[in-house]
């Protein structure tokens, strides 16, 4: 990833204190199918400068390279620019939120006080333009995700507002849902289709928004969004369908946009937040379509971007592998990264531009690889795919285990805990039988203490006063 983040440096276009980049991208065109042409990007988070200046913000702050610091900074210029000038609405991946979220995660990482004052000012941007359109990419659920993230990051009054406009936006969501066709809870297409399954366009963003407010109604709408997507899932493709097209026509892709890659990275959060085991399941089965991918494009030339390909694979895996405490699956990511770097070589990054070559934005090329990559050396950086999900707090509780603490039946009494109360989940136990235990996000954490303190052969249990973390 060095060399792709030098790569962006040396190609870098400035003006003044802004930075751009050119390279391939598709446009519509007369027949349907779309047109390859080489422009600058725009400024947003999923195809712009918005989303390069959070990949050189990281990098920069892992290797303290000024020069890739000072392109952060051009690029965020940019796009704060772009904003002003094209004045998009407030959705994550195509408008002000995503260019308020990337500056603020800049400011944070570069220690930049200009940066963190830009920040709120596109923050009040994004809560007077709230999209109309309901899915992740451009719609309310990217959207709700993006005002989380400011109204815990910002300073000041810039933070109170997101997090009235998130109560807000998250209400509006809960507002306009529907019951799916074989049950389950759905929403009405943003790109005139059905309601569909995955995390860009269809159920499971606005799952992971609402999962991420952590409102009991929101986690339980977030749930019926998986029993609608339950109901498309193919036993025999392992995979979720893609409703964009008619029944005949119907595909099953493997991308952060459309399929397994990115249900599971719904999955995993609600996993994360809830311990239902259900969700475990199918992230587990995301996990093996992940697997699936990477071995077929060990084969050859292959899409490695973020939303179509590779690099979507490598960030469920990375992700999968923290929630599930599994360093297997950290490795297996490792051994991804290596293939990309092998089917490289000298040549030219495989970016998600069809019939085009590279792109230097965060989903569809440069940068989305190059964090990807980074998250493979270093295992702080944040999820990319998991579009600023991932802090939600839950509650963690010491549980003091009394009487013998053999190590034959200390298992079986930490399984006695976490059936006590449903959803629990083991983070640790010490070898004198302290256990750490994290509840999830919509229990009654009076009522599990109760529960826990009526066990027998359990001392006491109590909130653990020094958690501080987040999931």
């Amino acid at each position: 990833m060095s060399g792709i983040a030098e790569k962006l440096v040396k190609e870098a276009l400035w003006d003044g204190e802004r930075a751009t980049w050119f390279g391939d991208e598709v446009v519509p065109s007369a027949s349907g199918e779309g047109t390859v042409i080489y422009r600058a990007v725009d400024g947003d988070l999923y195809g712009g400068t918005a989303g390069i200046g959070l990949f050189l913000a990281r990098y920069a702050a892992i290797s303290g390279d000024a020069e890739v610091a000072r392109t952060a900074r051009g690029a965020l210029a940019h796009a704060a620019d772009w904003v002003r000038r094209t004045r998009p609405d407030g959705a994550l991946l195509s408008g002000t939120a995503g260019v308020a979220t990337a500056t603020l995660d800049a400011a944070e990482l570069l220690r930049d006080d200009r940066l963190m004052e830009t920040a709120a000012r596109l923050t009040r941007l994004t809560c007077r333009q709230v999209p109309r359109a309901v899915d992740l990419i451009a719609g309310r659920a990217g959207t709700l995700l993006a005002l989380l993230r400011l109204s815990r990051g910002l300073p000041g009054p810039e933070a109170e507002l997101a997090a009235s406009t998130a109560d807000g936006t998250a209400r509006s969501l809960i507002d306009d849902a529907q019951p799916g066709p074989a049950g389950g809870t759905c929403w009405p297409s943003d790109i005139d289709t059905p309601p569909l399954c995955g995390l860009g366009h269809g159920a499971s963003g606005v799952a992971l928004a609402l999962t991420e407010w952590g409102k009991p109604d929101g986690l339980k709408l977030a749930a019926e969004a998986a029993v609608f997507e339950r109901s498309w899932f193919s036993a025999d493709h392992g995979n979720w369908p893609d409703l964009r097209e008619p029944d005949e026509a119907i595909g099953w892709p493997v991308y952060w946009c459309h399929g397994a890659l990115g249900i599971g990275q719904a999955r995993l959060r609600q996993y994360a937040v809830t311990g239902k085991q259900v969700f475990a399941a199918e992230a587990g089965v995301a996990v093996d379509a992940a697997i699936r991918m990477i071995a077929r494009m060990a084969d050859g030339k292959a899409d490695l971007s973020l939303c179509h390909g590779l690099s979507g694979a490598i960030e469920l895996l990375l992700d999968a592998a923290q929630v599930f405490g599994q360093p297997a699956l950290r490795e297996a990511a490792v051994e991804a990264a290596a293939i990309a770097v092998d089917l490289v070589g000298d040549g030219l990054w495989s970016c998600g531009i069809p019939g085009g070559e590279e792109n230097p934005s965060l989903f569809l090329g440069l940068a989305g690889i190059g964090a990807a990559l980074l998250r493979t050396e270093h295992a702080l950086i944040p999820s990319t795919a998991l579009t600023y999900a991932g802090v939600t707090m839950t509650t963690r509780v010491i549980v003091q285990l009394s009487g013998s603490l053999e190590s034959t039946d200390l298992r079986a009494r930490v399984e006695r805990l976490t059936a006590a109360v449903p959803g629990c989940q083991v983070e640790r136990v010490s070898p004198r039988g302290r256990a750490l235990l994290r509840l999830p996000a919509d229990a009654d954490v009076d009522a599990a203490l109760a529960t826990l303190n009526r066990i027998d052969d359990v001392d006491y249990a109590e909130r653990d006063v020094t958690d501080t973390t987040q999931t």
